[in-house]
């Protein structure tokens, strides 16, 4: 995931390719990056993901995946302390859904 980059006015926009094993295939998303202006009540930096699958002429169905994923980096080294969040897509009306939590083991 390309987190560390340059955020102008604390926000960025992307793309993202995430592999559903279940549909065997890979969904593009449009993403923003949103990288909170105060540290979080645990003196972390948090950066906020959301965003949308991308219509391609493949994937036309009213239905559209999504993605919301908080990461949370330690102050001084910049370093993960968390990941949490989800990926969403559908194929065939039916959601698919990937659950993400990643925590610093001390």
């Amino acid at each position: 995931m390309p987190v560390y980059q340059t955020y102008t006015d604390f926000s960025r926009k992307g793309t993202l390719k995430c592999y559903f094993s279940q549909a065997n295939k890979w969904i593009d998303y449009e993403i923003s990056f949103n990288l909170n202006r105060e540290f979080t009540r645990g003196n972390k930096i948090a950066l906020h993901l959301t965003g949308a699958e991308q219509e391609t002429p493949f994937n036309k169905h009213s239905q559209k995946g999504e993605l919301d994923l908080l990461y949370k980096f330690h102050r001084e080294s910049h370093e993960i302390f968390s990941i949490t969040g989800w990926v969403s897509a559908y194929e065939s009306q039916q959601e698919l859904k990937i659950n993400f939590q990643l925590y610093e083991l001390q």
